[in-house]
């Protein structure tokens, strides 16, 4: 590994930090210098959210010292970070819906006001204005931060970055949320940070961002250092993964030749909104992707298969018997598990406990004389973290403390206790780390081998070729296309998806993440 010649603008030696039931870090190393993107990569539950909270002044390490500039500095707090030139953009964003862009961009520093009681206006937008202008963003200071896109948001918490004239920006998942188009305009201010000689620790599970990205990268495992290497030290994304998962890509689940069961779920000419006339077959033992372009109508597809949207005509069956799912409560009776894609929205209560959460798709069988109770409900968690390796301090923590893989681990066991025949996976590792997701992978396929049906919609096609036996491709809400996994290259599912023999050259926005 060849030292870098530039600045070193901050250094951290030995840091360790321990939780209760847990060691974050152990004695780990990290440098920065000026001027660089700096990728840090690892496994949910590497130690990443830890370090960023060390170096945001959340945290204080057990052990280590941090050097900035050469001079040892101990971050107490979030000011010191601040003060020291560090700024953190997290994955929430942290910003204030009901306020303006340029409250926004302001909060927590004092620099337009009089007698710390009045706010110079004039001065606030003024500044926000030259600051937008930078960022090459038409908006106007006064703009209420709910009334902007996703990826305008990201933009405004980098803004603050500037205005607080940051010497290293933190930046956590930035574009987790956002589209190829959106994700684009955000590399373009990372790139421009760089020039503009800050430094960027840039966090993401998006591998083909960090490569294309990244000046340097380190590699963290268990909490512990792997190794950081300049960018032509990692050829491909393969050698990533496996410094990453510290295994060959060699093992990485795939769908194997199978002979599929019997008709576990029969849809004909399903039809409701975007959805028309549908036919398919879900047999025990297999796992089925459903692929398509933004607005193909697979996640429309999922909720009618599960009940959660009504059925304006058609007919579904279940084991050879007809049904009616009139809601999510019928879905659930009839035996059928759906995973949404909005995790925290809609999978998860983020202020509830593991426990609590995975009791919540079957609460009855955890019911007594109209009491919950808790011992089953114990009971139940501590069989799934065992099941699922869920990373945890116990089953009492709140499952917004966890990280994206382990809440989704918590939310598939939520459904396991169900019993469901039938599991529908929506975008199941969005925002998850590669060696979480194939433990997902690898469940979804233990499922199928139990006789159960899997169907999995993924943004990452890749993925749903890689795991799938058979592949459905929808295109404007039909089905047009049902390949074998042998057949089901993604080239082909590509045609398939896009109706033509000639694939768009941007195939990456086209198959953006979005209402699908």
């Amino acid at each position: 590994m060849s030292a870098p010649a530039a600045e070193e603008v901050l250094r951290a030696r030995g840091l360790s930090k321990g939780f209760p039931g847990v060691r974050a870090l152990a004695d780990f190393d990290l440098g920065i210098v000026k001027g660089e993107v700096h990728a840090l990569v690892g496994q949910n539950g590497a130690g990443k959210s830890t370090l960023i909270k060390i170096l945001a002044g959340a945290h204080r390490p057990d052990a280590g010292t941090i050097e900035m500039g050469g001079k040892p500095v101990s971050i107490d707090s979030a000011k010191t970070s601040a003060d020291l030139g560090i700024a953190v953009i997290h994955q929430d964003l942290n910003l204030i819906s009901n306020m303006s862009v340029a409250e926004n961009m302001h909060l927590g520093f004092g620099g337009h006001s009089t007698l710390r009681i009045f706010v110079n206006w004039r001065a606030l937008h003024r500044e926000t204005a030259e600051i937008l202008s930078q960022l090459n963003l038409n908006i106007d200071p006064a703009t209420l931060v709910r009334d902007l896109s996703a990826a305008e948001q990201q933009m405004i918490a980098i803004g603050r970055a500037l205005l607080f004239d940051a010497r290293i920006v933190i930046m956590d998942e930035p574009t987790a949320a956002l589209g190829a188009q959106e994700a684009e305009r955000v590399f373009e201010l990372v790139r421009m940070l760089r020039d503009q000689g800050r430094s960027v620790i840039y966090v993401s599970h998006r591998l083909e961002e960090v490569l294309s990205l990244s000046d340097r990268i380190t590699v963290m495992r268990d909490g512990r250092l792997v190794g950081t290497y300049d960018i032509e030290e990692v050829p491909s994304q393969s050698v990533l993964v496996e410094m990453i998962i510290g295994r060959s890509v060699r093992d990485l689940v795939r769908a194997e030749d199978m002979v599929p069961g019997e008709v576990i779920m029969k849809a004909r000419r399903l039809t409701a909104g975007r959805v028309r006339d549908v036919d398919i077959d879900l047999r025990r033992g297999e796992v089925v992707g459903l692929a398509g372009l933004v607005g193909s109508g697979r996640t429309e597809l999922a909720r009618l298969l599960f009940g959660a949207d009504r059925v304006e005509s058609g007919t579904l069956e279940i084991n050879g018997t007809a049904v009616r799912l009139n809601g999510p409560r019928a879905g659930i009776a009839a035996g059928i598990a759906l995973l949404p894609e909005d995790r925290r929205g809609q999978a998860a209560v983020m202020s509830m406990t593991l426990r609590e959460n995975l009791s919540l798709a079957a609460i009855g069988r955890f019911a007594s004389v109209g009491f919950i109770s808790r011992s089953r409900e114990r009971a139940a968690y501590t069989d799934a973290a065992k099941t699922l390796s869920i990373k945890a301090p116990s089953g009492e923590s709140k499952i917004s403390q966890l990280s994206g893989g382990n809440q989704q681990k918590v939310v598939i066991g939520k459904w396991l206790q169900t019993d469901a025949e039938v599991l529908i996976f929506d975008e199941p590792t969005q925002g998850i780390d590669v060696g979480t997701q194939e433990e997902i992978h690898a469940l979804m396929r233990s499922l199928a081998a139990e006789g159960r049906a899997v169907i999995i919609i993924s943004s990452d096609l890749s993925e749903t070729v890689r795991v799938s036996d058979r592949v459905l491709v929808m295109r404007d809400g039909a089905l047009v296309a049902e390949l074998s996994h042998a057949d089901a290259d993604m080239h082909t599912v590509l045609q398939h998806c896009f109706g033509t023999d000639e694939i768009p050259a941007d195939v990456d926005a086209a198959m953006e993440i979005g209402a699908s």
